[in-house]
């Protein structure tokens, strides 16, 4: 399943900012609609990759307004059914990530060098079981009523702009459906 995510995909700077001003604002309305029908969602974003984790975090809460959102670190989640019957938004994405390529840049470029140490490499070297054992959560754990989303963030404006879509797309269907 991780491997056919659409690894490579790219949306041009240009493209992007293109995009970004009304992706901001049918996303804020999406939230403001949501918050009137008074619906719970919930976004569960993973990845082998904090970074690219992070990046979309961030981004919906700049561009959301953050005081309808909280934000919280699971181990491991399990609910989701029960989530889904009580009326709740679960919307689940996945990086199959680039870590490897974004660690040899860090390593040519003298200001992000610290940020690598020889844990990260000795746990790349777990690729292959890493690999192995997020196919496996993906095939246990994605359903119909919750259902992994398998993002490459390759190209980190790519990445944005489809996550941002899905959870503007899943909370326009949320509310319509009230």
């Amino acid at each position: 399943m991780f491997e056919t995510a659409e690894v490579g995909s790219q949306i041009p700077k240009e493209e992007y900012e293109a995009q970004v001003p009304q992706s901001r604002v049918d996303l804020i309305n999406a939230q403001y609609d949501l918050r009137n029908a008074d619906f719970p969602t919930l976004v569960l974003i993973a990845g082998d990759d904090r970074q690219g984790c992070n990046d979309i975090v961030n981004l919906l809460h700049d561009w959301m307004d953050a005081r309808y959102l909280d934000t919280h670190v699971f181990g491991s989640f399990t609910d989701e059914e029960q989530l889904v019957e009580h009326g709740m938004l679960v919307l689940k994405f996945c990086d199959p990530s680039s870590q490897l390529r974004r660690f040899k840049e860090r390593e040519k470029t003298p200001y992000k060098k610290y940020k690598i140490t020889g844990d990260d490499y000795r746990n790349r070297e777990q690729w292959d079981a890493y690999v192995t054992a997020v196919n496996e959560m993906v095939a246990r754990t994605s359903t119909e009523i919750a259902p992994w989303r398998i993002v490459a963030a390759d190209d980190k404006r790519w990445a944005r702009v489809e996550v941002l879509k899905a959870v503007c797309q899943g909370l326009k269907r949320l509310v319509k459906s009230a």
